[in-house]
């Protein structure tokens, strides 16, 4: 349930989406999808992130309005595999009668690690940093063993919980480029990830796969120790 802008639609505040998700607000925009902050009713209207494809990506793709071209099946379908806590489960993905594509999630607490290492310029806490580097890598160990690759491990689709820094717990979020080992990348005639971030193979535009993984954590971890990007 949605309004339509001469610029562009969003979920209105209030609305329900799917007689389930009360949406409350808008906490961040990309060139793909819009994130609300809503409430599941049949849980105890507890909070949860309600991610929304936006209209121009559909018409630029030409995706189809049915509930079986939504992009965020295949989102669903990688994250099923994974059942490590610190990765975001997808609670629910669907169409609306709106012909809206939207995906359910688990609310993530706290700030996106960018934010985080912003307040840090010289490198996170010790104690701190070990934490959060030993449960990334966790996850990533578990994705791998499942045979799913991220493609996009970097800073901005990671959340950080840091409101005791002796325990400070990360969230990985946004499988959006996300694919299964040995398949083909989703768009081969774009370079997947983030600059920054980017293992040398993925600059060239070349299939990566679970060693592309290694080196986005790698540069990640380099940032969290000291405070500064890889590359810059």
């Amino acid at each position: 349930m949605g309004t339509k802008s001469k610029k562009k639609r969003e979920l209105v505040f209030g609305s329900v989406i799917a007689g389930d998700f009360e949406v409350e607000d808008i906490t961040g925009r990309g060139a793909f999808a819009t994130v609300y902050r809503a409430r599941q009713i049949s849980k105890n209207k507890r909070f949860i992130a309600l991610k929304v494809l936006n209209e121009s990506v559909v018409k630029q793709l030409g995706i189809a309005s049915t509930f079986a071209a939504n992009p965020f099946l295949k989102v669903q379908l990688v994250c099923d595999r994974l059942k490590d806590p610190i990765i975001c489960r997808v609670i629910k993905v669907g169409t609306t009668k709106d012909k809206i594509h939207y995906m359910a999630l688990e609310w993530a607490r706290g700030e996106s690690m960018d934010k985080f290492l912003r307040r840090h310029p010289k490198g996170v806490p010790p104690i701190a940093a070990a934490q959060i580097i030993q449960l990334l890598g966790r996850a990533l160990g578990h994705m791998h063993r499942k045979k799913v690759v991220h493609c996009d491990f970097k800073p901005a689709n990671i959340m950080l919980d840091s409101r005791d820094m002796m325990a400070v717990r990360p969230k990985i979020l946004d499988f959006g480029l996300a694919k299964l080992e040995n398949e083909d990348n989703p768009m081969p005639e774009h370079r997947l990830g983030t600059p920054a971030y980017m293992a040398p193979e993925q600059a060239h535009g070349e299939r990566s796969d679970r060693r592309a993984d290694v080196f986005n954590f790698c540069a990640v971890a380099y940032q969290i120790l000291s405070g500064e990007r890889a590359i810059q």
